[in-house]
């Protein structure tokens, strides 16, 4: 059920229900908070930048789709992490997600 919602969701977000909106921006916000996490991790040097460019490979794949553009535009508590993606201007032209490619990601600095 939840993940028709979210299949759904991601690529036709109108075509959601209310209903259907509230379980999306729910499984929306709990992915999220998983990527929110590990870019914190990254940015507290946890993280190498070799670790955390998949996962970043993976966000920015997800700010090209309708729905999570729609749950942007409500929800500001990931602005912080898809800036930092953007920033990154990382390719996500190829959607499976192929992360054999090197892009650039500097390591944050030492404290």
């Amino acid at each position: 059920m939840f993940g028709a919602t979210l299949n759904v969701g991601v690529s036709n977000f109108d075509s959601l229900t209310e209903a259907e909106r509230g379980q999306y921006s729910y499984i929306q916000r709990s992915f999220l908070n998983c990527y929110l996490n590990i870019f914190q991790q990254h940015k507290l040097g946890a993280l190498s930048a070799e670790q955390w460019l998949p996962y970043a490979h993976e966000v920015a794949f997800l700010l090209t789709q309708p729905g999570p553009r729609e749950f942007r535009k409500v929800n500001r508590t990931y602005d912080e992490l898809f800036e930092a993606v953007e920033a990154m201007h990382l390719s996500t032209n190829n959607l499976n997600l192929d992360f054999s490619t090197k892009a650039t990601c500097e390591d944050p600095p030492a404290s």
